[in-house]
């Protein structure tokens, strides 16, 4: 080992190594991959994890001074077997790895395998034995933040049951029941109590604060009233008599100006008044956005400015890593994203302030966003919601999605934290 770990997490280390837990419930920034590798030195490990981690998960092997490490695809293939291997989730069920009996399988960001109706779920439970006869270690600061049947893929790919169950269909329909007209599954009475036990029998939960780091947020909301051009695609909106989910969908987009139906941004009071918050700011940013259109909108009216965007479709880990180093590297003033596309392998720590143009309707976004800009020593975060004012479903929109993302951050706190 060539790094100087933390006292909590040469402990975990020695709990995963031990086989005394299976998982890291550990917020970001806690060092939860030093931890895993730590854990697993007594072999070779394959480790799954989202196409952007794959980078930080090499160089991570690299400072513990492990640096027979192959990622899965690249060019320059070993001729025999590394030590490590690097495989992201949507290549794993395409993959012969888990058949080549591993010492060690680190999941990381395990809430990736929560849906038994995925590809990559029936991969799993097809070899399910070659997981059972492996060290499984789970890693997730947000495991269940739509509600504890999450849980329940997790468990059985690290322990081979939940709940007793082996199957994960058969666990689901013993303890929840699909509600159609939300489309949500309700847990059933005593299942919160069963679940809440099976995860803390996985694995212990960390805060940053219990690591040492002591960052405080700060949230303030920055309302703005619609223009003339969001009042009359919402006037355009309401005449095509749309059901309820419809309507507040296209609310959203025309609350920052883009046009639902060409799915264009040519005119935002929302994302001018970000932008204008920005130029007079003077220091670094990260700006999150839902929509591509915005994020476009808001760098077209940043040019003045050195900006580096982060989207679905900039080619992947290595461009996103270039654009991070020269953000981190002080060679950018600010950082425009979509906020699905931070979730994980990010450092936006360079920045002590964060805006949230728009939020997406997922609570593991927000959560894992926020927590990106922390890191020890920093002693504030300054958390910023743009949100489009008014008397009716338009000025509501914002503050709606805001309220719901921030339920489910206070349900994976309590969750986590018992």
């Amino acid at each position: 080992m060539s790094i100087r770990l933390w006292n909590h997490q040469l402990a975990g280390a020695e709990r995963i190594r031990s086989g005394e837990i299976s998982a890291l419930w550990w917020q970001m920034r806690t060092g939860k991959s030093l931890t895993a590798i730590h854990g697993t030195r007594d072999g070779d490990r394959l480790v799954i994890c989202p196409n952007s981690c794959k980078p930080t998960w090499k160089e991570d092997l690299r400072l513990y001074g492990d640096t027979d490490t192959y990622v899965w695809g690249s060019k320059n293939k070993p001729k025999g077997r590394p030590r490590n291997v690097i495989v992201n989730f949507e290549s794993l069920w395409r993959s012969p790895l888990l058949a080549m009996n591993w010492d060690s399988i680190v999941i990381d960001e395990s809430q990736r395998i929560s849906n038994p109706r995925t590809k990559l779920w029936s991969y799993l439970e097809s070899h399910i034995r070659d997981l059972c006869r492996a060290r499984v270690v789970l890693l997730s600061g947000t495991p269940c933040t739509e509600g504890y049947q999450q849980l329940i893929c997790q468990s059985i790919a690290a322990t081979g049951q939940f709940c007793g169950y082996t199957d994960a269909f058969a666990a689901l329909r013993a303890g929840w029941v699909m509600d159609d007209y939300h489309h949500r599954w309700v847990i059933q009475k005593g299942w919160a109590e069963k679940a809440q036990e099976q995860l803390r029998e996985l694995g212990p939960s960390m805060t940053q604060k219990e690591a040492g780091i002591n960052t405080r947020k700060v949230y303030q909301r920055m309302p703005v009233e619609p223009g003339a051009h969001e009042l009359a695609l919402w006037k355009a909106l309401r005449a095509r008599n749309l059901d309820g989910l419809a309507l507040a969908l296209g609310a959203q987009s025309i609350a920052s100006g883009r046009n639902p139906e060409t799915g264009e941004t040519v005119s935002s009071s929302k994302l001018n008044a970000v932008a204008e918050w920005i130029r007079d700011a003077g220091r670094p940013v990260v700006v999150l956005t839902r929509f591509s259109s915005s994020l476009r909108y808001l760098a077209s009216k940043l040019q003045s400015l050195k900006v580096g965007l982060i989207h679905g479709d900039d080619a992947g880990s290595e461009a996103r890593g270039q654009v991070i180093q020269a953000f981190n590297a002080s060679k950018l003033d600010v950082l425009i994203c979509n906020v699905v596309c931070v979730k994980v392998g990010l450092n936006l720590s360079h920045s002590s302030t964060l805006i949230f143009a728009e939020n997406s309707f997922s609570g593991e976004a927000r959560i894992q966003a926020e927590d990106r800009a922390t890191v020890m020593g920093k002693e504030l975060v300054e958390i910023l919601d743009f949100v489009t004012e008014g008397d009716d479903l338009l000025g509501e929109i914002d503050d709606g999605i805001l309220n719901a993302v921030r339920m489910k951050l206070d349900f994976n706190t309590s969750t986590l934290k018992g």
